[in-house]
């Protein structure tokens, strides 16, 4: 038999080529198991454990996404000691190993080289000078994760020293482990402040809306207007029909805000139980929205809320089990529940040069590191509004971003 010609081995070097990169980039079908649940006794808390292994998986990144996953996952290295002597501290580890493996590379991202590998193209121009793209990031994973809302009211105070490289992403974010101790504890409980939310309460605040004399809010003063008018500016919420959800609202003036704007209809998550009287609102506490997110009750939303409330989360001061990423969470999960082309107007403390800080156990001071963890995935929209620095050490301004 003659020898294959030049032509043929050419072709068939480019056919097997093409056949392996079809393989390599087919996609994966959605794995859907059932949902089993387990609990356990830590401390004084009771956690309902979720077996990450039995949740729906939808959709996967694409080949050099999965390598990048892998990569930054393969190198966390555990909490979790046998051997340690200290049955609270041996719980915590457990569950925040745990929350790790269920987020992925959102709480992997704990240091300089591993932030710098998550910036995207810089399209355009943004107030931190960065925008993170982090793939793999598996909603219904986070979403039914009862690790990420357990409580603790223990208080917890110093953190343990371990923590501290998290808290700190070390050394990007400066930690201050002792700074106070602060107890606002009603996590699921009834201790907001204002935890009867009547028609007239909230109507109330609209009127406040209504009058440029006033501030939507006093509590917060001039950074409650400026915080409707970016709303107003930037969102489609002026259209009409959208739904809007607010993460943390101790007294309903994000709401009346909303409802002032044209919203349809406004829900809350909060850690506190509210008795809400308002025919166009609903309130719910972690456990209730998880719930109704498994049972597919969730509507995605058209528009997130939040003022000045997840710079807490994770620090144990409102009865929160301790969580290095728990602000990150809170967001990751908001846009789970976005629809594409949504909005987010967020509002948390932020230092006049864009620097980072912990104040244990008091709040987060947002800036050029934190602040793209944080907003991970969404695109700002509003960064023409925003100067180089801000005027006073610490501001609360408003940053609007879209899911895209």
């Amino acid at each position: 038999m003659a020898p294959p010609s030049n032509g043929l081995i050419i072709f068939g070097t480019i056919l097997t080529i093409g056949l392996l990169t079809y393989l390599i980039w087919l996609p994966k079908n959605d794995n859907k198991v059932e949902q089993k649940n387990s609990s356990i006794r830590i401390g004084s808390r009771n956690l309902n454990v979720l077996d990450p292994k039995t949740v729906e998986v939808k959709g996967s990144p694409n080949f050099l996404d999965q390598a990048l996953v892998s990569e930054v996952t393969s190198e966390i290295q555990p909490l979790y000691d046998p051997n340690e002597p200290d049955p609270w501290k041996k719980g915590l580890f457990q569950r925040l190993d745990r929350i790790r493996a269920t987020c992925g590379p959102l709480c992997s991202i704990n240091d300089r080289a591993t932030f710098d590998k998550f910036v995207g193209p810089q399209t355009r121009k943004t107030t931190f000078d960065a925008e993170l793209k982090v793939p793999g990031v598996q909603c219904d994973k986070i979403m039914l994760d009862e690790d990420v809302d357990a409580s603790d009211s223990s208080l917890p105070f110093p953190p343990p020293d371990e923590l501290g490289p998290y808290f700190s992403m070390n050394g990007m974010v400066q930690y201050h482990p002792l700074e106070t101790q602060l107890n606002n504890i009603y996590l699921d409980g009834d201790q907001t402040m204002s935890s009867v939310w009547t028609e007239e309460l909230i109507n109330g605040y609209i009127e406040n809306c209504k009058d440029p004399s006033k501030d939507p809010y006093a509590g917060y003063g001039k950074e409650t207007r400026a915080f409707m008018e970016s709303i107003r500016k930037y969102t489609d919420i002026s259209e009409g029909g959208k739904r809007v959800l607010v993460l943390g609202s101790e007294v309903p003036w994000v709401e009346a805000i909303a409802l002032y704007l044209g919203a349809e209809h406004v829900t809350t998550l909060e850690y506190g139980k509210i008795n809400n009287q308002h025919p166009k609102l609903t309130t719910m506490i972690p456990s209730e929205f998880r719930q109704n997110y498994k049972d597919g009750k969730i509507e995605p939303f058209d528009i997130i809320l939040s003022f000045s409330s997840v710079e807490h989360t994770g620090l144990g001061r409102y009865g929160d089990a301790l969580n290095p990423w728990g602000d990150i969470l809170a967001i990751a999960r908001a846009r789970c529940v976005t629809k594409v082309g949504g909005y987010l107007a967020l509002v948390v403390p932020t230092h006049k040069q864009y620097n980072d800080f912990l104040y244990f156990n008091a709040h987060r001071l947002y800036g050029r590191n934190r602040y793209p963890l944080l907003t991970a995935n969404w695109e700002q929209v509003d960064a023409e509004d925003h100067p180089g620095s801000l005027q006073t050490y610490m501001e609360q301004p408003t940053f609007v971003f879209r899911n895209e």
